[in-house]
């Protein structure tokens, strides 16, 4: 019961990243919703986003879903993940009470308990590809992002402009689903990706019935 009132951590908004080497991808932002403040926030949140760090559901999403294996990870993996999902039909529900803890932290270097800081699965990249001083993507990395802007549409990155076309191979069977838009999920997110704009989503209009 306790921990239903305390602060809980949840994705719900995006933006346009202009890192040097994050091509205006979508990432997601982490605000925290205070459970305490209402009844209706026992209710488990209709929200736009799916993360790797807390992603529970059922077997068939490989089937309906299936990964796409030309895709390394890379930047732009969880909001394509979660356009894929959504258009296909599947709704995502931030839980009303913390069940599980996720920990991310820097390079060991900058730990003050460096010989028993968990190591990163990125860290090997960073330390031998380094492009700036958080930048963990290799050259190969920021040329898959545009299959993955490809996929979302943005309009730098449509077919004609997309190079090498072997970026685009087997797009047809892990492109977006057939139950719902994208211009329908954008609006949802509350994301232009020709204006590179984003606004507060409607995740905190939405919860389940």
């Amino acid at each position: 019961q306790a921990a239903t009132m305390e602060p809980l951590p949840k994705i719900c908004g995006g933006y346009f990243s202009n890192g040097p080497n994050d091509s205006q991808m979508i990432s997601l932002k982490t605000t925290s919703h205070d459970n305490s403040k209402s009844p209706a926030s026992l209710v488990p949140l209709n929200i736009p986003f799916v993360v790797v760090g807390n992603f529970i559901t059922t077997s068939d999403v490989l089937r309906d879903v299936p990964f796409d294996p030309f895709l390394p990870v890379a930047k732009g993996e969880e909001i394509l993940m979660s356009v894929r999902l959504w258009t296909s039909g599947y709704d995502f529900f931030y839980p009303s009470t913390g069940v599980v803890s996720h920990e991310y932290g820097l390079n060991k270097k900058d730990t003050d308990e460096s010989a028993d800081a968990p190591r990163i699965f990125w860290e090997d990249d960073m330390e031998s590809t380094l492009m700036g001083e958080y930048d963990l993507f290799t050259p190969l990395q920021v040329m898959i992002m545009d299959r993955i802007k490809f996929m979302l549409r943005y309009p730098e990155s449509a077919r004609d402009m997309i190079k090498p076309k072997s970026l685009l191979t087997g797009i047809e069977k892990y492109d977006l689903g057939p139950i719902r838009t994208l211009d329908e999920y954008m609006e949802f997110a509350g994301l232009n990706v020709w204006t590179k704009t984003s606004r507060p989503s409607k995740c905190t209009e939405e919860r389940i019935n």
